[in-house]
């Protein structure tokens, strides 16, 4: 009997163009592709856990319109320290919408879930697979400048796309044969000025830029397919959720005979 291949699924950063990973579950899901484990950069931790949580697109799509709604600023807490952001916030919003108030562990979710973030210490990745998810969650999104960085023993952790924007290495470590990935990262930015935050960002996602590709090259035995989303949507334009979900959508029909190819 044919061994069945084992699919990785990788959701890169990218801030509120997150949204378009939603699109891209939604279209797997309805060609029986089902992902054995999920790997997660920044915004792709939150999609990630929330899938692994819920195993529900309906439920993606009406938290994700519902967060468009959001005045975002209640969400922020402002630093002075490390970053301009605690996220003390954000995280309890978090928590909410994962129902996590008595603690969500890795072992609870309905899919096995990575979550990356980057050892500003080491200059590595640092994947967390067990343990507290709100707690790899919020390393995870800890984009430099923007939010404070997380301590842990002898580790200063922050965003996972510092070091590891398609987190394609850690899924082929878990056995996957084959690995889709969603880059966020091409398309055109609408301008969003030169103030501090913008600037972090756009120099964190050119270096993000050269470094997915250099991500595919470097797998050696699986497969992998990624999937591009064109997202003409500024870093912190959430406004546009069923754009973004449509944009996912698309991409990733227009990958689904590749990928079912690879999966006989």
């Amino acid at each position: 009997m044919k061994k069945r291949k084992k699919v990785g699924l990788a959701l890169g950063g990218g801030v509120a163009r997150g949204i378009a990973h939603i699109g891209v579950l939604k279209v797997l899901r309805e060609n029986n592709i089902e992902p054995d484990i999920i790997a997660g950069t920044s915004i792709g931790s939150i999609i990630g856990a929330l899938y692994a949580k819920y195993k529900s697109i309906s439920i993606l799509e009406k938290l994700a319109i519902e967060f468009s709604r959001q005045d975002p600023l209640k969400l922020i807490d402002f630093s002075i320290q490390t970053g301009f952001i605690k996220g003390n916030k954000l995280m309890k919003y978090i928590s909410d919408i994962l129902e996590a108030d008595g603690g969500l562990t890795f072992s609870k979710l309905k899919v096995p879930l990575k979550i990356v973030a980057s050892n500003l210490n080491t200059g590595k990745e640092y994947v967390y697979s067990r343990g507290d998810v709100l707690k790899a969650i919020r390393a995870s999104i800890a984009l430099p400048v923007v939010f404070s960085p997380v301590s842990e023993g002898k580790m200063l952790l922050v965003d996972g796309g510092v070091t590891t924007p398609l987190p394609f290495h850690c899924l082929e470590s878990a056995g996957c044969d084959i690995i889709i990935g969603v880059n966020l990262l091409n398309g055109k930015y609408k301008k969003t000025g030169s103030n501090i935050f913008n600037v972090a960002l756009k120099s964190i996602i050119v270096m993000q830029q050269q470094l997915t590709g250099y991500s595919e090259n470097v797998l050696k035995k699986a497969k992998p397919i990624t999937i591009t989303p064109v997202l003409n949507y500024s870093w912190s334009d959430f406004k546009h959720p069923r754009a973004m979900m449509n944009a996912g959508e698309k991409e990733t029909l227009k990958q689904i005979k590749k990928i079912k190819k690879l999966l006989t």
